[in-house]
């Protein structure tokens, strides 16, 4: 197994710069690709989805067949191993106590002032579409991640689309998921074609105002593609993990992490950070090693010789920074004094402190979100939560009093801006009595 490693010398980001941004010399013919589903799906509508489910899922399905029936769902809930669902409610009830909680904190914004009240209310998006991944694994926990928030967040409509399995079913666990969190529209539909559908509509599928979760490099160009019509919420995939470690640093549970990423998929990328030429050396080995017996093995090597990566800094201070240009999803930090981290690094997803905090655990357990910006989207967009399901609309209350006392501003400003009528507007409400 052969994964990359870079030695930096004298600060040079631009080594691994460049071998992140590998993906986008096949950027042009992906969104071509992409334009040409998002334009069929737009004026073909349903029978577009249909074949390019065929096309691209290899499953055969009817328009009848295209929405799942509230029952499947159930059923699905109901058969599916008491642990199963017993890990899913547990899943369910982290996020709704996190999520609840983020909400109260942020919908109870009130400013006084001496004639002057500003509320900063909260109004759920009406509509919303969650997108949750299939094909070589299945996502639940996405499923989960994207609707729960909606649901704390109080939108009414929310669209569900997720790729069939070859024989046109879907996965018990994502319709078990889905009846948990009562979910009444379901798509078996994928790609970037279930992107336009939400986005565009067709008969079927009536449009969202807001489309959120993650996906594949096609399910991210379409999103982009289509940002000018619909409401997104980030680029939301494909995932990434970067550990920073160093001498204390466990090279067992580092190469288990980074398995752990790669098995996501090919498109999948991972990376090790670290001062340590030891610790990089023995991760190396240890990757070797656990990679001849492990599940998914295929995968795992395919993204770790594709998008892998151990790089070797001059000191920790060289870490922080190159995680910083890179602001990438998912962070571990299994240094000698992890509690630092957060001071030094200026852009990620999600940072993970120590060595009982992996991915995988935020992945499923933990409350907090796992749909997160990636290709660096972390330096201006933040992770998904009941927030991203909401408007913000300010309710002001202003009376005679507050209007007097900075009348003379409203005047040189709108003066100053040409605007003249802007201050009469003001202006005539003192010259009459008072009501």
């Amino acid at each position: 197994m052969k994964i990359q490693k870079i030695n930096l010398e004298n600060g040079d980001f631009q080594k691994v710069t460049e071998l992140l941004r590998r993906k986008e010399k096949t950027y042009p013919s992906i969104r071509e690709t992409v334009a040409q589903i998002v334009e069929e799906v737009r004026t073909r509508g349903d029978q577009a989805l249909l074949e390019y489910t065929r096309r691209f899922d290899s499953a055969v399905i009817t328009r009848a067949k295209l929405r799942v029936k509230p029952k499947e769902m159930e059923d699905a809930y109901r058969s599916i191993p008491r642990d199963r669902r017993e890990a899913l409610v547990s899943m369910k009830r982290r996020i709704e106590s996190f999520e609840e909680r983020l909400l109260k904190q942020r919908r109870n914004f009130i400013v006084h002032s001496e004639g002057l009240k500003i509320e900063r209310a909260l109004k759920p998006i009406e509509s919303v579409g969650c997108y949750v991944p299939g094909g070589t694994a299945a996502y639940p926990s996405s499923l989960l991640m994207t609707c729960v928030p909606a649901r704390v967040a109080g939108v009414e409509r929310i669209v569900i689309c997720s790729p069939p399995l070859k024989n046109g079913s879907v996965n018990s666990m994502i319709l078990a998921a889905s009846h948990l969190c009562g979910i009444k529209e379901f798509y078996r539909i994928g790609g970037a074609q279930a992107i336009a559908a939400m986005a565009h509509g067709t008969r079927i599928i009536r449009p969202v105002n807001k489309i959120v979760g993650p996906g594949n490099v096609y399910v991210q160009t379409a999103k982009t593609l289509l940002a000018s019509r619909v409401a997104l919420d980030m680029p939301a995939g494909p995932s990434e993990l970067i550990i920073v470690g160093d001498e204390r640093s466990n090279p067992s549970l580092v190469a288990r992490d980074m398995m752990s990423q790669a098995e996501h998929g090919d498109d999948s990328y991972c990376g090790l950070i670290t001062p340590s030429e030891t610790l990089a050396t023995e991760v190396i080995d240890r990757l070797e090693q656990f990679i001849r017996n492990a599940p998914r093995k295929a995968f795992i090597l395919r993204s770790l010789q594709g998008n892998g990566f151990v790089v070797v800094t001059k000191s920790i201070e060289s870490c922080w920074e190159l995680v910083s240009k890179l602001a990438p999803e998912h962070v571990e930090v299994m240094t000698k004094n992890p509690e630092d981290a957060p001071k030094f690094i200026r852009a990620a997803g999600t940072i993970l402190l120590g060595p009982y905090s992996p991915a995988a655990l935020s992945d499923y357990c933990t409350g907090t979100n796992h749909v997160l910006p990636t290709g660096g989207g972390a330096k201006s967009y933040s992770g998904l939560s009941c927030m991203s399901f909401t408007n913000e609309v300010n309710i002001v209350r202003a009376d005679r009093g507050f209007v007097s006392s900075i009348i003379k501003e409203i005047q040189v400003m709108a003066v100053s801006e040409g605007l003249e009528n802007h201050f009469l507007s003001v202006s005539e409400r003192l010259s009459r009595r008072k009501n």
